[in-house]
């Protein structure tokens, strides 16, 4: 595992990179800690956003999970739609089954496939505009 200090730096040139991408779909994508937080709208056209865990960044996956402004986890029935898969069989938690999450490598269906095979193509940017093209931004 990277030191916070490493990897806040590697997380800061991903996000540079997908916020030039990307701004004209999600204007205030930014980064907290080890979290970045990319606003959408939850089912009930609430502030929501989208939260990626780069805690393990870039040795694991992105976590993914929903919360309001408080940063809380919501409900799977709020979630912004198009994004919700189910629970999730393992985190017994809403998911998004989208390769490059940890959701999906840790999905009993996925038991094959690594995160290695993908590291160095799926990388923040990509992830970020695939979880947009889910919920219509």
């Amino acid at each position: 595992m990277l030191h916070p200090s490493i990897r806040d730096g590697l997380l800061d040139q991903e996000l540079a990179i997908a916020v030039l991408r990307l701004s004209n779909r999600a204007p205030s994508i930014a980064r907290v800690g080890a979290w970045i937080l990319i606003p959408v709208k939850d089912s009930q056209g609430h502030s929501a956003f989208i939260r990626l865990d780069g805690t393990g960044f870039d040795g694991a996956p992105f976590g993914v999970d929903v919360v309001n402004a408080d940063h809380q986890a919501i409900p799977i029935d709020v979630w912004p739609p198009g994004l919700a898969h189910s629970i999730h069989p393992v985190h017994r938690r809403p998911w998004v089954c989208i390769r490059g999450t940890a959701e999906y490598f840790t999905y009993p269906g996925h038991h094959i496939e690594r995160w290695d095979t993908y590291r160095n193509t799926i990388r923040l940017p990509e992830l970020i505009d695939y979880l947009l093209q889910k919920v219509g931004q």
